[in-house]
């Protein structure tokens, strides 16, 4: 009896639970001595043996969980910017279709005529006088360019009379750089028939100028009629600002000082198309 007891006392462990000194045998110390092992094998399989779960059920460590991949919290939300990304994608396709048609059409219709080169020319002839200070020089100049400007205002009339004949639908320039945008607001497009007639007339107007405006106020005139057809056709072609660029790099030219430099009469005839 005594040599039981001393052996239970000698082989005897605490148990963190409990707080109690527990006796142990030789097969539970075998059990011990391998449960390190088993701990092991058990937390490489993400599961603890020290922390049972209900109904004798073992509970993942808590440690090993932040081990896990995470699932996408917002599955939804990145759908919804895959389908403005395709929607986007195609508004741009179409837009770029709808561009080249338009661009294509204007070029043919412009083949036969000089239109660009007369501006060119004029533009320069325009500038030079412009910076001069003598006013002989600056009328001589300018008297050579009478050729020029009247060649410019028949091609530009017959332009004009042939765009006119065109069906109505693919002379159609956009507002808004949407596609369709005409089939569901006529208001959100305007006819490009009207606009080349209203330039037509104002460049002739200011070519004749019977207004007897004077040789400075006549160029900075023509100036701005040229400089509101060209956006006007830029705007056809591709868009407005687009086209409002174009100007500003080309001619350092906003479009509200163009619109402001044409005749009255031009002004009041292109808002009338514009916002009508």
């Amino acid at each position: 009896m005594q040599q039981f007891e001393q052996f239970t006392q000698t082989n005897t462990r605490e148990n963190p639970h409990f707080r109690v000194r527990t006796p142990i045998g030789p097969i539970q110390r075998a059990c011990v001595r391998k449960r390190p092992y088993k701990a092991r094998a058990l937390c490489c399989g993400c599961v603890s043996e020290a922390h049972p779960g209900p109904l004798g059920r073992q509970r993942p460590d808590p440690i090993h969980l932040a081990q896990r991949p995470l699932r996408s919290r917002h599955p939804v939300f990145m759908e919804f910017l895959s389908l403005l990304f395709i929607l986007a994608t195609g508004i741009h396709w179409l837009n770029t279709q709808g561009q080249r048609k338009r661009t294509a059409l204007l070029a043919e219709q412009l083949r036969p005529y000089q239109i660009e080169k007369h501006m060119e020319q004029l533009t320069s002839a325009y500038m030079r006088a412009l910076g001069e200070t003598d006013p002989e020089r600056q009328q001589q100049i300018l008297q050579l360019q009478e050729a020029a400007e009247q060649q410019l205002a028949n091609e530009f009339q017959n332009l004009a009379r042939e765009f006119a004949k065109l069906p109505a639908p693919v002379t159609r320039a956009f507002k808004v750089a949407l596609p369709f945008i005409d089939q569901l607001s006529p208001k959100a497009s305007f006819d490009m028939r009207r606009m080349l007639e209203v330039h037509a007339q104002g460049i002739a107007l200011a070519v004749n100028n019977p207004q007897g405006l004077s040789p400075k106020e006549r160029s900075f005139r023509m100036m701005g009629e040229m400089f509101l057809m060209q956006h006007s056709c830029h705007w056809f072609c591709k868009s407005k600002t687009i086209a409002s660029a174009r100007m500003v790099a080309q001619h350092q030219t906003r479009h509200e000082q163009a619109l402001d430099a044409v005749s009255p009469e031009t002004r009041e005839a292109y808002l009338d198309v514009v916002q009508g």
